[in-house]
C-alpha cells in the first residue's frame, strides 16, 4: 500500500514492521517512517515488543503524531486493536 500523500492525526492505515527494539517497533509506510511504542503496543503490560509483533508483519496502526519535515510519525497499535492486542499473542 502506498503512502506517498500527506497523512494527519487520527489517520488509520496499514503498515510494515521494520524493526524491533525493546522500547517499540518500527515501521515503514511509502515515504514515511515511523514509531509504535512499546506504551502504544498494548492496553496491557508489554515486556517484549516481539511477543506482539513480528519483522515484516503488516499490521493497521492509528497516526498520533507526525512531522511533514523529517517524514516521521508516531503511531499506536492499541488505538486500533484495543482488545485484540490486550493479551500476549500465541507466540514463542
Amino acid at each position: 500500500m502506498k503512502h506517498d500523500k500527506l497523512i494527519k492525526i487520527g489517520d488509520i492505515m496499514e503498515v510494515e514492521i521494520t524493526g524491533l527494539q525493546k522500547y517499540g517497533a518500527f515501521v515503514k509506510f511509502g515515504k514515511y517512517r515511523g514509531l509504535i511504542h512499546i506504551s502504544e503496543i498494548s492496553d496491557g503490560y508489554v515486556k517484549d515488543v516481539g511477543r506482539f509483533v513480528q519483522m515484516n508483519e503488516t499490521v493497521t496502526v492509528k497516526v498520533i503524531d507526525v512531522d511533514e519535515k523529517t517524514n516521521q510519525a508516531r503511531l499506536s497499535l492499541k488505538a486500533v486493536h484495543p482488545t485484540s492486542f490486550r493479551k500476549v499473542r500465541g507466540r514463542r
